[in-house]
């Protein structure tokens, strides 16, 4: 399992986190960078990016649904507004079925998911 540290309070991060227990700033993977990062917010409803603060990014679209905390290029015109968690031939809405317990065999089943099918094109 890889760890992961809050780079706002130093706190450990396991990667199914998505916020600081310590500071309890959100978190956003960065798949660029392979690393966990503590998001700044900033006025105007902003965030900034700590691990690597001179870049933009964004939240997976996905991430609107509380399934995804992947994070990609804000100016990249080309990628995807859904993330490739899984890889190109499984992406986001894969992962989001796990944490919805659906795959995991838990049986439980989030409202989120519902609307999920819907909005991943």
């Amino acid at each position: 399992m890889q760890l992961f540290a809050c780079q706002a309070c130093g706190q450990r991060l396991y990667f199914e986190n998505v916020r600081c227990e310590h500071c309890h700033r959100n978190l956003g993977y960065l798949p660029d960078l392979g690393t966990l990062s503590a998001l700044e917010p900033e006025p105007g409803g902003g965030r900034r990016v700590l691990a690597a603060p001179q870049k933009a990014y964004k939240f997976c679209d996905n991430a609107r649904h509380g399934v995804c905390n992947w994070m990609l290029a804000a100016d990249d015109a080309v990628r995807e507004e859904v993330c490739e968690a899984m890889g190109p031939i499984a992406p986001c809405w894969a992962i989001s079925a796990t944490r919805a317990g659906i795959i995991s065999g838990t049986g439980a089943r989030s409202p989120a998911v519902g609307g999920l099918s819907r909005a991943v094109r």
